[in-house]
């Protein structure tokens, strides 16, 4: 009995040390790539290649913070970061080890483009704007205001931004994944600068987005309290969006609550659709729909900022007793001849 036991337990105790054993006979390669001014890279490419021929083996990219991981089975290697516009690092390693990693800027691979006072700089992988005087004071609050830089635009009637090139556009705020209705709490000289990327760094690469924002805002000394509200009504649309916000800003903390209404009532509501196949043609002619109801959204966000460490939270209720609806009948189907002289 007491034999059973005991191969019971050894048993137990190899099942639970056997995922532990295999993770300690892996390599951790850890650390943290910043600037020659110290702030974090972002998107920074980390690459393990192989010490014999300098192939590569496995890959990845740095966080907001300029924070990374690799974990290998290899026992050494070489640790290849690039970013464009820095000079390619190449460490070797023997076994786990965590580095801080300085990149250098390369003036060859810069080529940095200064536009209308330092307004933009490029450097390869991203724009950094800065917004002029004139600006800000375009639109009451940065989503109006960022939709009116030559690289975006927005629908009046809906909440969101595009490039000007209709490719979706992901939204960050100081790192953190938002959405475009966040960027109404914000004010425009909340704006530091916009990091924009047109083409989505790899960790997006997989959600089908056309282009990355992020919104660095400024810190706050003072304390403020700012109360928001925005309304946008059409009468013969049949639409409106309307806003309200309350925020409070010290050095550390920025606590806000708002509450969205959206409501549409649109009698008519249609939608054509024409699809040509091969030499033919169908068209759908839609019939009077109804977009009829409200959507509501209230909202409390809590952010923590001390150092170069950030907390961010938010609780969010969404409504939509609205509802939608609209046919199609096919209005024509014709035959299309191609001719030849």
């Amino acid at each position: 009995m007491k034999r059973k036991v005991l191969n019971r337990l050894c048993a137990f105790l190899l099942f639970i040390g056997l995922p532990i054993l295999s993770y300690a006979q892996n390599t951790v390669i850890k650390g943290k790539v910043i600037n020659n001014n110290g702030d974090p890279l972002s998107f920074v490419n980390v690459s393990l290649l192989n010490t014999r021929d300098s192939s590569f083996i496995q890959g990845t990219t740095s966080k907001t913070d300029g924070t990374f991981e690799l974990i290998s089975k290899s026992k050494e290697g070489i640790v290849k970061i690039s970013s464009i516009g820095y000079k390619n690092f190449f460490r070797t390693f023997r076994n786990s080890e965590t580095w801080t990693i300085e990149l250098q800027e390369d003036s060859l691979k810069l080529n940095e483009v200064v536009i209308t006072s330092q307004s933009l700089r490029s450097f390869g992988n991203k724009d950094q704007i800065f917004l002029s005087e004139n600006d800000r004071k375009i639109g009451t609050n940065a989503l109006e205001t960022i939709s009116c830089l030559p690289q975006f635009k927005t629908n009046p009637a809906e909440i969101g931004i595009t490039t000007v090139d209709n490719k979706s556009v992901l939204v960050l705020i100081d790192g953190i994944r938002r959405t475009a209705r966040d960027l109404m709490l914000l004010k425009p000289n909340d704006i530091k600068y916009v990091n924009y990327y047109s083409y989505p760094p790899a960790r997006y690469a997989h959600e089908g987005i056309g282009a990355v924002i992020d919104v660095v805002t400024k810190k706050q000394n003072d304390t403020l309290y700012t109360f928001y509200l925005s309304t946008k009504n059409g009468v013969n649309a049949g639409y409106g969006t309307n806003l309200a916000s309350m925020t409070y800003q010290d050095s550390l903390n920025t606590i806000s609550a708002a509450y969205f209404i959206d409501y549409r009532d649109l009698n008519s509501n249609l939608m054509n659709n024409s699809y040509r196949y091969g030499n033919k043609s169908n068209i759908y002619q839609g019939t009077s729909g109804v977009y009829v109801g409200q959507f509501h959204i209230g909202q409390v966000n809590y952010q923590h900022s001390q150092g170069k460490s950030l907390f961010s939270s938010q609780i969010e209720f969404t409504k939509n007793p609205g509802t939608q609806k609209y046919e199609q009948n096919i209005n024509d189907a014709e035959n299309i001849s191609n001719s030849r002289g």
